[in-house]
């Protein structure tokens, strides 16, 4: 049985404050693991790209997963920024369901095709709230629905929905049984003109 580390013997993951993205920083990371765990790292530590094009997708980053991608197609797509027909990768260990793919996108095919268009552009967060029971989720979602433009702009709104606050935050809350609240807010994505 693993034993729980003790605070003695708790030390920081290794950063570079300069660059965290270089593959000095990304082998010392890979090292201190190897060094406190005994951990193999050999088919972690191989990977394809830059650790530079990472930044904003993954903190202390010390290697990939190999996901097993199948691929489905073609996807017959008539639409206003692509057309033409589509192999899609799939990254999945769920069986089936790059076969199901593959049939709907045949049927589709054969109907024709998918005509396609953006509706809406945004980024949703989706902060959950726990209460007693789904009355205080309703009467809590009412009450943010009623006062999103009070929170807005506020020290909570930051904490809760951390997304670039010049973008203008919309969508509603979602109550659920046994007390949750899902609150789905989505901010439309502003393009320079």
């Amino acid at each position: 049985m693993t034993t729980l580390t003790t605070s003695r013997e708790w030390s920081r993951i290794p950063r570079h404050p300069d660059n965290d993205y270089t593959g000095e920083a990304v082998r010392d990371r890979q090292d201190f693991l190897r060094d406190r765990t005994g951990v193999d790292l050999s088919h972690v530590e191989r990977y394809s790209f830059d650790p530079a094009l990472l930044p904003g997708n993954v903190e202390n980053f010390v290697g990939v997963a190999q996901v097993p991608i199948g691929v489905a197609g073609p996807l017959a797509i008539d639409g206003e920024h692509a057309k033409g027909l589509f192999y899609v990768p799939m990254a999945t260990t769920e069986g089936t369901l790059v076969a199901s793919y593959n049939r709907g996108m045949r049927l589709l095919a054969e109907c024709g095709g998918v005509r396609a268009t953006v509706v809406d552009e945004a980024m949703q967060r989706a902060p959950a709230f726990l209460f007693d029971d789904a009355v205080q989720a309703r009467d809590f979602a009412l009450w943010i629905d009623e006062h999103c433009a009070e929170i807005r702009g506020s020290r909570i709104h930051d904490e809760v929905w951390p997304i670039d606050r010049h973008r203008a935050l919309s969508g509603r809350s979602e109550p659920l049984p046994a007390g949750q609240l899902h609150d789905r807010r989505r901010r439309r994505a502003e393009h320079d003109g």
